[in-house]
Order: C-alpha cells, then structure tokens, then sequence
C-alpha cells in the first residue's frame, strides 16, 4: 500500500521486526513497537493501521488478543495527539467467528470468534468509538485474502508458494464458489481516491470481494496455468463452511473492483517479476 501512495503523500512506514521491501527512497521507515508511540513521527494527518499478532506467529493466543487490543489503543491515543483527521483499519473476515451464512456483509451478526477475531473486533469497536469522541472519520474494511507481491497469511497466498516450489497441495471445497480475494493495488486506490476527493468522508465498515466467482478448483487451475505448472492436488471433501461475500456498499463508495481471475493474473505477475 505504502508504495502505491507514495507518489501523491509523505509516507512513514513502521515495523517491528522484519523490514519492509520499499520501492522508493522517499518512503520513511521507522523501527518501533507501536505499544511505545514516542517513536512515531511528530507530524500526521492519515493513520494506516495494518499491523497486528496473526494466530499463526502467536503460540499464546490470549497474548496476542492483548497485543493486537494495545497495539490499537495506543495508535488512537496517539491520533488524539496528533489530531489525525482520518484512521484507516485492516481488519479481518475472521471478526465474524463461524460463518454460517452463504452470503456475507457488513450486517452479517458476529458468533464464536476465536482470539484473533475477537481482538479486531474489539479494535473495530474502540476505533468507532475514537471517530465519535473526536468527530473524526474512520474507515474499516474487514479484509478477505489480500494478494500481491509477497503476499502472506492467506490461502491463496500460501498456496503460490507451494505450487512454485512444485509441492503438493490440499484444496477444501472444489466445487464451491470463490471471491474471497482482493488485489493488494485496489485497496491503495480506494484510499488515495478517499483522500484526495473532496467529498465528505464518515466512518464506515466495508467488506471486500471480488466480481465473477468461480469455482475454487478452477481458482487453483488457473493458477497452475499461469504458472505452467503440472497440476499436484489433492481434493478433499466440501465441509460446507464456504461463502461469497457481498461487497455492494464499498462499491456504491467508488471501490474499482476486479474479477477473480485478474486478481489472480496480477498476483502471479507480482510474484514471477
């Protein structure tokens, strides 16, 4: 995200361990745990929160619950300062629990979140409340698997890597259809375009998708084309968890989305470059 806006606003990254692949020498980059604001920068106006403990970095999951909670409210204490005048937060689909609808949006009810879950959706809830204390907007999208350049933590994204390492994978539910996926390019363009619009901005929750489901063992055909690789699956049965998602609300705010398959064009040209 942060190389796509470069070119339009003065970036400051953060990072706590590993340091980010940046494309452009303007971009500041900053080592600093977000639990100890002093190291932020003196001067913002746009906070993009995306840092967070995943569950597959976090053997003790109440510690990252706490983690990702403090982390938050110490980017809302430092906003304050600040006087931010918009936050912008990744959260995550995993704020729903156990999805038992075949549809989802914004109004689909919460249940049975596990620690993460439950971590960003006490973050959504304390940003919100942030944006109504200090009548300032905030923007949380509730983000599915976000694909690009080294992409990580997602299905898709882990799937690449074993598919161009010419290992075996084990797909879930072949038959059912996908959108589960967004294009790393147009989340960046949605926020540039929020930015610099000069439309009034409110909080808002958005999900995320894409256009044209298709089928999940044609996802992973297509990606197997792409790549001209021999196919190496193993289908397992449906266990009948899967949905689409319904993204019409970000798109009636001017979210420029794309089909399945070409999220997955760019994504593998992103990671064959």
């Amino acid at each position: 995200i942060a190389n796509d806006l470069n070119k339009k606003f003065d970036i400051v990254i953060t990072y706590r361990k590993i340091v980010p692949k940046i494309k452009n020498s303007k971009i500041k980059v900053i080592k600093s745990n977000l639990s100890n604001t002093l190291k932020l920068p003196k001067k913002c106006d746009v906070i993009i929160h995306c840092a967070a403990d995943s569950p597959e970095h976090s053997p003790d999951k109440q510690l990252m619950k706490k983690n990702n909670i403090n982390c938050t409210n110490k980017l809302l204490e430092y906003a304050t300062k600040k006087n931010v005048k918009i936050f912008f937060f990744m959260s995550s689909m995993s704020v729903y629990g156990k999805i038992n609808s075949k549809k989802v949006s914004e109004l689909t009810k919460t249940n049975n979140k596990d620690f993460y879950g439950y971590s960003k959706y006490i973050c959504e809830k304390n940003i919100i409340r942030w944006s109504a204390i200090n009548s300032k907007p905030s923007i949380i999208f509730r983000l599915p698997g976000i694909v690009g350049h080294n992409s990580k933590r997602n299905f898709l994204s882990e799937t690449l890597i074993k598919i161009m390492s010419d290992k075996k994978i084990t797909v879930k539910n072949p038959n059912s259809f996908f959108n589960n996926v967004v294009y790393v390019r147009t989340i960046s363009d949605f926020i540039e375009n929020m930015l610099t619009q000069n439309k009034k901005i409110s909080t808002q929750i958005f999900t995320l998708g894409s256009k044209n489901p298709i089928k999940i063992k044609n996802v992973i055909r297509f990606i197997y084309k792409l790549l001209n690789k021999e196919e190496k699956i193993e289908w397992l049965k449906n266990d009948n968890n899967s949905f689409l998602i319904n993204y019409n609300k970000i798109k009636s705010f001017g979210f420029k989305d794309l089909s399945v398959k070409n999220c997955l064009k760019k994504f593998v040209i992103d990671n064959i470059k």
